[in-house]
């Protein structure tokens, strides 16, 4: 039972139910204190952010991304909201509170582009081989410029392992690599080098260059909606209904 509760979505339908409760009460307060307001739809901007909150908890819990991302897509969530109260606060435009989600977003579009065609810009190889060993802490890959250590640990490798490093398994890597020094013995001549920071493993180049683009395309799909999720909550807080005000001019019958 534990276990099949568990892997619900919790955090997102607590998350949806405090927003429609928040939503309801927004509600009946606009037939109160909140009739007058000068913004009447500020409270309701904010119902949303609970089931966004527990959208995102779950997504951490369920999917377990890596750390890096973890902290990259609350930090812009965190900053994005952020922006969106100091928006409605300066009166400003609400596309402006999409400028951090907007940037991002070309940020990860020319990185990705880079990424694909010059890894060495970022410090990064592309390595491919055959695995030569499995073991508890790392895998070795045989490839031409020598042998290549993986942290086993890495989520690569481990939470998120989507490939096969079975002995004899190909194997591509896109990782920042770092020269060993042998263990001193004259008969070994074999070249060893230490994948220090592991950005993306697939069977081949091929699939190596198809994961990039699903994680460029999945990390765009978050920003655009970040950025039209902001705009809208901006846009909705900082309404003002207009009032029609009785015409000054009158016709007189003659």
């Amino acid at each position: 039972m534990k276990r099949a509760l568990a892997t619900l979505p919790l955090a997102t339908l607590s998350g949806c139910a405090a927003g429609a409760l928040f939503a309801l009460i927004a509600a009946a307060l606009s037939f109160g204190p909140l009739e007058d307001a000068r913004h009447p739809l500020g409270l309701f901007a904010l119902a949303p952010l609970p089931a966004i909150a527990g959208a995102w908890l779950d997504w951490a819990r369920l999917w377990r991304p890596s750390g890096r991302t973890r902290f990259w897509s609350a930090a812009l969530l965190a900053l994005t909201f952020a922006a969106s109260v100091e928006t409605f606060v300066l009166s400003g435009s609400a596309l402006w509170a999409a400028a951090i989600p907007l940037g991002a977003l070309a940020v990860v579009s020319t990185g990705a582009a880079l990424l694909t065609r010059a890894p060495a810009l970022f410090g990064l190889r592309l390595v491919h081989g055959r695995v030569r060993r499995d073991e508890e802490e790392r895998v070795i890959l045989e490839s031409e410029g020598g042998a290549l250590s993986l942290d086993r640990r890495d989520p690569e490798l481990g939470a998120q392992q989507t490939v096969d490093v079975s002995i004899g398994a190909p194997l591509a890597t896109l990782a920042r690599v770092v020269p060993e020094v042998g263990d001193g013995c004259p008969f070994r001549t074999e070249r060893r080098a230490r994948a220090s920071a592991l950005v993306a493993v697939a069977p081949d180049v091929a699939g190596l260059r198809l994961t990039l683009r699903r994680r460029a395309s999945a990390w765009a799909a978050f920003l655009l909606l970040l950025a039209v999720g902001a705009s809208a909550l901006t846009a909705a807080a900082a309404h003002r209904p207009t009032v029609d005000s009785p015409s000054e001019d009158r016709s007189v019958d003659a």
